[in-house]
């Protein structure tokens, strides 16, 4: 809007005492009523959790002047006023709260309400008592606190009404004589201060018979609960109905000293703060039942999430457990929630983890990653697996698969560095290309990502992509529009054309151009035969897992923008003892490819144990890489390591309920021989050692399980990893039919590339 409007609109307010109306807006009831559900979702340990563990914030925020016996009392009982229901009780010894307290605590949803780091809590959020209490009214169940402090009885119940959508409280404080409020504090259990929370389970929580027998174990296996439960100055204990009480604890669940599998140190910085981490890892033959996985805490032993990272289904993380322990997390997380400009969560408010979108996780999971990839590699049983690609047959089919996944996978070229990255301001211009020169490797698939400024370009609008050399290079889409939800908090909106390159265009190169109204920007692509890859950060080892045969010299590539990295820059090679490299190399220009700003240094490696697996690691300024390499035998056919698919393997290692499993870190299929449909679809497959063992129809049906696998993966790279086209917020049944379609269509195509050369005429 121009400011001769603004002036307009002003004068004529000011003429006519114009007066705004106001109208407030309204949340409707099924969506308030979906944010109470979703808090907490339907886990009746998740609720149990986090009234545990206010009781023990409150038993640490007393500190010195705690009681010596703190005891914490979970009870189940009847609903009398609802039959077949349920009331939970959690009561404490520690604080209490005077009605001010409490009324300020629960009308501030969401507040700064544990108290914050100084107080050593494990709250972080201030809502979890709250979504109890909120669950349980919304669905008409008793919601109530009782709490006693200096002789002085509260109570407060939680309510919704038409007047109170979001709720209120009725608080209520009484002043018993001697003989009532000794009464009082037996009955409840409270022998000075303290409080008890009750609360109604809802008919949306599953919470039956089978439920309901299994509530202590389910509390004493809880993660979140794991370490609370095995203080030795805290007393948990349990009864139902009446019966007599029994202590809570997860004694048998702690980590063994003599389960120890290994103990690695890592630190990483992350926007100008460094995280000292600590990484345990053991073996755990009761991880079926006791569903440890990677418990991520801090030095304060509060819980932040129960993880494997993104390695859940693989075979070699069947029997590893372990724990991650953040230094200084809480401060980190509780500084970043309370940031004035910004405000952000790290983790997740529901007792669900990490949040996943946030780009912390990112940071962390590609620091942890190298080694979990090594400790689950090294215990991975891979002796019991047969190699499909020792089969020369199949290995070429396999090459095949791979040139034609190198050919559908966009290729990510990530912004010039400085110039308008998602979360910065916006750009002055209407549109822009993240790079106005990229050069592309003929016959793959490249991700422009094109910036647009809504404060400029309205969504309504049509932005039109063009091209000077159609047979050079093909794009889409040719209309590019956004929506509103696509909006940034900067007003920024990424899209993302993709761009193959069909011919070199050797010193000319082809023009990309987006327009929009009067405005336009442009692209200059050059098309080469180099093989290019934009790394990740603008330093990264790719692939990040390679096979080395034998101990002989070997190279691993690492990718360098130069945009990123200056040219001249010193890097550092460093790696797991018992592997010799290049300790010191100078990235130079004669590295990058044709002229790009893209730089390819081949890493020297050599020596190491057969079948052993080994780290490197390159560093420069604050960037830092590893690659995973194995050393295989020399006789063996080297996988095909450059692929999106390095092996197919069958194996007998990960039980009977997967059919097929694809390894990410390793990029490796694994079919299970002792499926039991892969059993009778495949009667050989148990005792074959070789592809060729099975007959022309075991064979076809084997195809298909890869085949699957590889589509599977190949439209999660390109469509959900890369444009998040896929949304499962809008309606999951049409997301999921749109999947299977898209998986669909890559599987026919994969059919046409493997069959010819793996079935018998």
């Amino acid at each position: 809007m121009s400011n001769d409007v603004d002036k307009m609109i002003s004068e004529y307010i000011n003429d006519t005492r114009l007066s705004f109306e106001a109208h407030p807006v309204k949340i409707a009831d099924r969506k308030r009523k979906r944010n109470i559900i979703n808090a907490l979702g339907t886990d009746i340990t998740r609720y149990i959790v986090e009234l545990v563990t206010n009781s023990d914030d409150s038993y640490r925020r007393m500190k010195k002047s705690a009681p010596k016996e703190k005891i914490i009392r979970i009870e189940l009982n009847k609903d009398d006023n609802n039959e077949g229901g349920y009331i939970i009780s959690v009561t404490d010894n520690a604080e209490g709260m005077t009605k001010e307290t409490l009324e300020k605590k629960f009308t501030s949803y969401a507040g700064d309400n544990a108290g914050g780091p100084q107080s050593n809590p494990r709250g972080i959020f201030g809502q979890g008592g709250s979504d109890v209490l909120r669950m349980a009214a919304n669905d008409n169940r008793l919601a109530q606190i009782e709490t006693i402090k200096d002789g002085v009885l509260c109570v407060c119940n939680y309510c919704f009404n038409e007047e109170n959508p979001d709720g209120f409280l009725m608080t209520a404080s009484f002043k018993l004589s001697d003989s009532e409020l000794m009464e009082f504090r037996k009955d409840r259990g409270i022998p000075g201060n303290g409080t008890r929370v009750s609360f109604g389970v809802s008919q949306l929580i599953k919470f039956e018979e089978k439920e309901i027998e299994s509530l202590p174990e389910k509390i004493c296996v809880s993660p979140y609960l794991r370490y609370l439960l095995n203080q030795d100055d805290l007393t948990v204990t349990y009864k139902k109905e009446g019966r007599e009480e029994i202590i809570l604890s997860s004694e048998e669940y702690q980590f063994k000293e003599e389960n120890k599998n290994t103990e690695d140190k890592f630190s990483f910085d992350y926007e100008g703060e460094r995280l000292n981490c600590e990484l345990r890892t053991y073996i755990n033959d009761d991880k079926k039942k006791d569903g440890t996985h990677i418990i991520v805490r801090d030095e304060e032993y509060r819980v932040y999430d129960n993880t494997m990272f993104n390695h859940k289904l693989d075979p070699g993380a069947r029997n590893i457990s372990g724990e991650l322990i953040i230094k200084g997390f809480y401060d980190f997380c509780y500084k970043r929630l309370n940031d004035p400009v910004e405000p952000e969560a790290v983790i997740n408010d529901n007792r669900t983890g990490f949040d996943k979108d946030n780009p912390f996780y990112d940071a962390l999971n590609s620091n942890i990653d190298p080694f979990l990839i090594k400790v689950i590699a090294d215990n991975r049983n891979d002796a019991k697996s047969i190699s499909l690609s020792d089969n020369r047959q199949f290995s070429n089919m396999l090459k095949n698969v791979n040139k034609y996944c190198k050919e559908e996978i966009n290729e990510e070229i990530p912004l010039t560095p400085g110039s308008g990255l998602p979360g910065d301001p916006t750009p002055d211009e209407a549109i822009r290309f993240a790079r106005g020169t990229i050069s592309i490797t003929k016959g793959k698939q490249y991700d422009l990502k094109l910036i647009i400024n809504s404060n400029i370009v309205a969504s309504s609008e049509r932005i039109e992509i063009s091209c000077d050399s159609g047979d050079k290079i093909e794009f889409s889409p040719e209309v590019i529009q956004y929506d509103e939800d696509e909006i940034g908090e900067n007003g920024t909106v990424t899209k993302s054309v993709v761009i193959k390159g069909l011919e070199l265009t050797g010193n000319d190169s082809a023009t990309i151009k987006a327009r929009v109204s009067t405005w336009t920007c442009t692209a200059s692509v050059y098309v080469i035969e180099g093989d290019i890859h934009y790394p990740k950060d603008g330093f990264e080892f790719y692939p990040s897992t390679v096979n080395c045969a034998g101990t002989d010299k070997h190279w691993i590539k690492l990718y360098v923008d130069c945009e990123v990295v200056p040219i001249g820059s010193i890097i550092i090679v460093d790696s797991d003892e018992g592997i010799e490299h290049v300790k010191r190399i100078q990235f130079s220009e004669n590295k990058l490819i044709e002229d790009s700003p893209i730089g390819v240094i081949s890493v020297r490696v050599s020596g190491g144990e057969i079948g052993k697996k080994y780290t490197v690691t390159a560093s420069t300024q604050d960037k830092t890489t590893s690659a995973l390499i194995t050393i295989t035998e020399p006789s063996k056919r080297e996988p095909q390591n450059n692929g999106l698919i390095s092996d197919v393997k069958i194996t007998g290692e990960f039980g009977e309920d997967d059919q097929a499993f694809f390894e990410p870190s390793t990029r490796v299929i694994y079919i299970n021989k002792e499926h039991r449909i892969n059993r009778y679809l495949m009667s050989r497959i148990k005792n074959s050692e070789h592809y060729t063992d099975l007959p022309n129809g075991e064979r076809k049906y084997l195809l298909d399980l890869i085949a699957e696998q590889v589509a599977t993966v190949l439209v999660k790279e390109i469509n959900m990893k890369k444009h998040n086209d896929i949304s499962f917020d809008e309606d999951s049944e049409e997301s999921y039919d749109k999947i299977r379609r898209l998986i669909q269509l890559q599987k026919n195509k994969l059919y046409e590339v493997m069959a010819p050369e793996m079935l018998d005429k």
